[in-house]
This record gives structure tokens, sequence and C-alpha cells, in this order.
């Protein structure tokens, strides 16, 4: 057999082993399923039974995908236990101040929007587009009517990512405080919104440090608002090059990350409010190294500051179908699609065993008594961990999970047996 057959015959072996790896993944044909561990029943608990200690900061709440209904939903009920406990009234999220603002406006019943579902078409990450969202939006801003504003939930934007959106933004900050800008001014940052032109370190970052004094004038509410808003803005202007560093990009996103949820946890202070809630990528709100890029998550940052004081839940599956976007795709060819996952997690296993299929983990609870439980928490074991961006290679390289200690990166994590995709609404 000559060389270039034993190649082609290798190619297709590949190519088989390929598909039988996708296969087993997609449809669980290798489930792992194990039996229902002893004493799963006494330390698991309902998520409504969540115990958050009093001296936490900043509480951290985790997705193991961002394409699930599941995860989404965990925010709203946390969001109920905490406020109601009057420690905290305020949601971070990971999207742009802009973003976030514009929420903010929506459920304080200011701006332009008066239904929720518009609210979520004005978002630029597809991810929050959806039912979940408008609940979520629709019982904040239940909640805060007839509330004195110091009372009211809030909600904010941390990432720096997505520039445009906070100029958006902070072009209705200009009308509202009637700033005086030409024409062409007006127009380049026009363009900087729909993403025609970067913004221009040269000669944007002098001209939006110019509207500071301006944003001053704004009633206290607004203001506020607005001068966060321009400070992440200008954040932008210090980032380095993604293609050139990723590492040093993600590094960089998740220094200002944190810098943002320091500004806004001193914000929150000053209304009352010790604590503040965090939601992002489970990536993201880990403790430990990273991952992916950078040297170390923005969860082990807010842990090397915050100590104790940072407390961080995350989320599993067992099985899920995510909704993801696909890699590659932008702009009018920008396409999302359902996959599906099995994380293998063997805690996550265990939530079929629960009512509705999922339960909370609170490792304090979690003794060296507690036989299996406490090894399984304290030694390696695969987590679901899918990001944005699929193809194929998800599979092969078995990217929609990682390997971790449990015990290490979370204080808490909830476990869903089955998790369900999102469904944009606009996208």
């Amino acid at each position: 057999m000559d060389g270039f057959k034993k190649k082609l015959i290798a190619i297709a072996l590949m190519l088989l082993v390929f598909a039988g790896i996708s296969t087993v993944a997609k449809f669980k044909i290798i489930d792992g399923t194990d039996d229902k561990i002893k004493g799963i029943d006494e330390i698991g608990t309902a998520v409504s039974e969540m115990e958050i200690p009093d001296y936490v900061k900043v509480l951290g709440v985790g997705e193991a995908t961002h394409g699930n209904v599941e995860f989404q939903e965990l925010k709203l009920e946390v969001l109920k236990n905490i406020s109601e406990k009057d420690v905290c009234k305020s949601l971070l999220f990971e999207m742009p101040a802009g973003a976030g603002a514009l929420m903010n406006d929506y459920v304080h019943e200011r701006g332009e929007y008066s239904e929720a579902v518009d609210i979520v078409g004005e978002l630029s990450y597809a991810l929050y587009d959806t039912d979940e969202m408008i609940a979520l939006l629709d019982w904040a801003k239940d909640y805060n009517k007839g509330k004195a504003y110091e009372d009211t939930i809030m909600f904010y934007g941390i990432d720096m990512q997505d520039a445009p959106a906070d100029v958006k933004y902070l072009l209705t900050c200009i009308d509202k405080a009637g700033s005086r800008i030409s024409d062409a001014d007006r127009e380049r940052l026009e363009k900087i919104v729909s993403y025609e032109v970067d913004l221009d370190p040269s000669s944007d970052k002098a001209f939006l440090e110019g509207l500071k004094a301006d944003f001053e004038r704004l009633p206290e509410e607004e203001k506020t608002d607005a001068l966060y808003i321009l400070k992440v803005a200008l954040q932008t202007f210090d980032k380095p090059s993604f293609d050139d560093d990723a590492d040093a990009y993600s590094d960089y996103r998740d220094d200002c990350m944190l810098e943002n949820t320091r500004y806004l946890s001193n914000l929150e202070a000053e209304r009352g409010y010790e604590t503040v809630m965090l939601t992002a990528h489970n990536g993201h709100l880990m403790k430990g190294d990273s991952e992916s890029f950078g040297s170390i998550t923005f969860g082990e940052k807010l842990f090397r500051e915050y100590g104790k004081e940072y407390y961080v839940i995350g989320t599993d599956f067992y099985n899920a179908t995510v909704n993801i976007h696909t890699a590659g795709t932008y702009d009018e060819k920008y396409e999302r699609a359902n996959h599906d996952f099995c994380s293998s997690d063997p805690l996550a296993n265990q939530a079929k065993y629960f009512d509705d299929g999922v339960y909370l983990l609170d490792f304090s609870k979690v003794t060296e008594n507690s036989g299996k439980i406490y090894e399984l928490i304290h030694k390696p074991t695969f987590m679901g961990l899918v990001g944005e961006g699929f193809n194929e290679y998800s599979y092969f390289c078995k990217y929609y999970r990682t390997k971790v200690i449990q015990a290490d990166r979370y204080d808490a994590v909830v476990y869903y047996y089955n998790a369900n995709p999102i469904e944009p609404i606009h996208f």
C-alpha cells in the first residue's frame, strides 16, 4: 500500500472517530449514569432555601452557558431572595454600561421605552433578547413602583467591550444636559453607534472627557448614570488589541470589570446597601486561574480584593441543549443554533433525584463526614462550560466542559439535570 492510500485511510479513520465523538456528545449515547449518592437528599436543598452569609459584599451568580433558560431564570430567583432581606437592591450584568442604563431607565419608568420587549431588542447581546429577561425587567419595574429612589432595584452593566452601546446612551445624556456639540461631532458619534467607525483616541477621548462638566448639571439620578457610563466608555481607549495579545486584552477587560464593580459597590453603599449582586459566565466569576485567556479569572481578582466577602454561586447542567452563536457569522449573516451537550458532572447527574431536576449544594455544609459528596467537590471533576461561538471542534476537543476542583472555584453550585435553550426574540 503506497503512502497516499495510507494517508487517505488515516484521514477516513480520524473523520469516523470525530463523527463518533460528536454523536456521543450530542445524543448522550454513553450516559455515565450513577446511582443516587448517599446523603445527597440531606445536603442538597431547593434554590429558594439559599442562605447568603451576612458578611458578603459581592454576590456572584454564574452561568455555565449564556444560552439556557434556567440560568437566566436563576438571576430573578436570587434577586428576589436577596432584595427581600434589604441587603442588596442591585444587579450588575456582563454587558455594556449603556445597555445596563437603558434597562435601568425602564425599571424606573423613564426614557423612551414603555415595553420590556422593545428594551431587549435594543441590547447588543442576543443572549439577553429573551422572555426571561423581560420577566426580570417587568418584575423590577413593578417592584420599584411608588418607592423612593433609595429603595429601588438598580441595574448596571460593567463590561467595556461594546463602546458603541455606551456612546449611544451618552447621546441621550448630551441632549438631556443641553450640551452644545457641533453637527460634525454628533454625526461622528452616530457613526460610532452604528459601528461605521471606531473611537479615535486622538480626538474622541478629549471630546468625551469634556462632557463631564455638562453631565454634572443633570438631576442627581441621571447624573450618576451619565458619569458612570462616561467612565466605562473612556476605558475602551486603553484596551490592548485582542488580535495582537488575547491574554493582555482579557486581563484588561477583567481589570475594568473589577474597577467597575468596586465603583458601583461604593455607589450602592451610599444608598444603604452593603451587597451587590453580579451575574456573568462561570468562566469569569469562578475563582482561580483562567481556562481561556488571561492569567487569572475576574472572580479570582474579586476574591483577592474582597476575600470571603466575595461569594460565588456557580451553575452546572448534566444534559443541555444550548442556543449558541455560530462562530464566524456576523452582521447580516449572524446565526444562532441549538446544540446538545453532556457535562458528565456526577453532581449535576444527581439533580434528577430532586423536584424539577434542580438543587443547590452549599459547600460550607459539606463536611468530611459527607462521604462521596465531600470527595467529589474536592477532587477534579468535569463541569459544563459552554461559551459563545460554536463550531464542531467544540465536541471533538471537548471545549464544552472543564475539569476543576469545584470547592476551590465556587462557594455553592446550583445543578440542573436538564437545561433548555433560550429563544432570542429579535435575533
